[in-house]
């Protein structure tokens, strides 16, 4: 039985970063904690490993974060190592 989750994503992340530019970490909710355990555990095996954040525009941000997290989030996931993060932007 497939067990999906953080953990699952990590065990993904760290078998394909051999082989791939960047990893990329997708979150149900805008969360520092699990992009925080994400990022520590490929840049462990693999330092500079590019990693990839999707700060959705879907994401409701109000409700997850007071205003002070969301101010400094993007910040805070450069400092962990995502270099690429990016919002998608439906209909455009």
């Amino acid at each position: 039985k497939v067990r999906a989750g953080l953990d699952q994503a990590i065990a993904r992340g760290l078998a394909y970063a051999p082989y791939a530019d960047l990893i990329w970490c997708e979150t149900a909710k805008p969360d520092l904690d699990e992009a925080r355990r994400f990022a520590e555990a490929i840049k462990k095996e693999y330092p500079d490993q590019l990693l990839s954040y999707n700060c959705s525009p879907s994401f409701n941000w109000k409700k997850n974060l007071d205003d002070a997290t969301i101010a400094k989030f993007q910040r805070e996931l450069s400092a962990m190592g995502y270099k690429h993060q990016f919002i998608t932007l439906a209909g455009i």
